[in-house]
């Protein structure tokens, strides 16, 4: 569900997925969680392909191919900077 289903404010972050509040470490590293989070860290061009799964698969592998992460900390500092 992204933050636009949830309210009808024009935000800057209305395309990232809702993420729940937690404090509980053990639900933070849920699939579920962590894929939104990952999700929310793309840039735009390539969250607005979502819709096509074809387009959207291959525009991530050309952005993941282009810059090599080697952690999940490097991709969240790295992906905010682009």
């Amino acid at each position: 569900m992204f933050n636009s289903e949830i309210h009808n404010l024009n935000t800057r972050f209305r395309d990232n997925l809702y993420l729940p509040s937690t404090n509980l470490t053990m639900a933070q590293k849920e699939v579920l969680y962590t894929g939104s989070r990952i999700f929310n860290y793309l840039p735009l061009q390539i969250k607005n392909l979502s819709g096509d799964l074809k387009t959207f698969k291959k525009k991530l592998k050309n952005f993941l191919i282009d810059h090599t992460f080697y952690s999940l900390d490097e991709f969240y500092h790295l992906a905010s900077h682009d």
